[in-house]
């Protein structure tokens, strides 16, 4: 069981990752804090694997390291936009919805199924997620979606997390095929250059960043942190129980935005979170 422990180390290390982004974001250019923060966390992963020692690298790397590199560009992208747009408790429980999307591609690509308990839980955890949408004087149960199409960012953020279940099989490939620490580094350097070349093509001032370095290396390291934990996990447990797990990071995220961003209608967010929690508990009972 040792795998639920990395698991809530990488949502610990989540939590604090999209809440130094959503700090950081309005003053950087959101391009170019990402393009940094996903190279500085492949040298990062990168050093220690050299220090560890590099592995030896079994068929279908290259290819799953090109698939799911190309979605989290994307992923990327959107969820750095969509920091800019809404709340940090109202964006990252979107990616709540992460487990349920996940269990066909994990069936497809890994032959991974959750039990039926399992599927319960999965379903608790969407449902605190549609909760965290809802508002006072919702009058039908499709209003929260409809409050999704009103607000760039909460959409954005449910785009991020579809993506995220079509990559996070192939993260795991990726980690099978070689180990914890050398496969991301590899997945992320991808990622990170071709943001930097993204920002190249659309002539931003790349020495901006340069100035910012201190920023970019906390969040990197975070990043790297919640990759190496949630990565372990992988190794031991089915993807769906794991990132459901992971998204525990939902109520830190949630704390963030009260004590640092002040946002509003927090009560209800919480008790939304309380319902993913007892959800995970059901994922997490023999």
């Amino acid at each position: 069981m040792i795998w639920i422990f990395f698991a809530l180390l990488a949502a610990m290390f989540d939590a604090t990752y999209y809440m130094l982004i959503k700090r950081y974001v309005p003053t950087i250019d959101k391009i170019l804090l990402s393009a940094a923060t996903f190279t500085l966390s492949g040298i990062l992963l990168l050093l220690i694997s050299g220090i560890k020692g590099l592995p030896v690298l079994e068929p279908g790397f290259y290819s799953a390291v090109l698939i799911t590199g190309i979605l989290n560009i994307v992923a990327a992208v959107l969820y750095f936009q969509a920091f800019q747009d809404t709340d940090l408790s109202l964006a990252v429980p979107m990616l709540s919805f992460t487990p349920v999307f996940l269990i066909l591609p994990s069936f497809i690509f890994l032959g991974e199924l959750p039990t039926f308990r399992g599927s319960i839980g999965i379903l608790l955890i969407v449902g605190g997620g549609y909760l965290l949408n809802r508002r006072l004087g919702f009058t039908h149960w499709l209003d929260p979606f409809h409050q999704m199409r009103q607000h760039p960012g909460i959409l954005a953020m449910l785009g991020v997390a579809l993506i995220f279940s079509i990559s996070i099989p192939f993260d795991k490939r990726v980690v099978i095929h070689s180990d914890a620490f050398f496969g991301s580094s590899v997945i992320f350097l991808f990622v990170g250059i071709s943001l930097f070349l993204l920002a190249l093509i659309q002539k931003k001032d790349i020495k901006t960043i340069v100035r910012q370095n201190g920023k970019c290396f906390l969040i990197a390291l975070t990043l790297t942190f919640s990759v190496v934990f949630v990565n372990l996990a992988y190794l031991l447990q089915i993807v769906p129980y794991v990132i459901s797990v992971k998204r525990l990071s939902l109520l830190g995220s949630v704390v963030y935005g009260k004590i640092i961003f002040h946002e509003a209608n927090m009560k209800q967010r919480i008790v939304a979170v309380v319902l993913m929690i007892f959800g995970i508990t059901l994922i997490l009972i023999p």
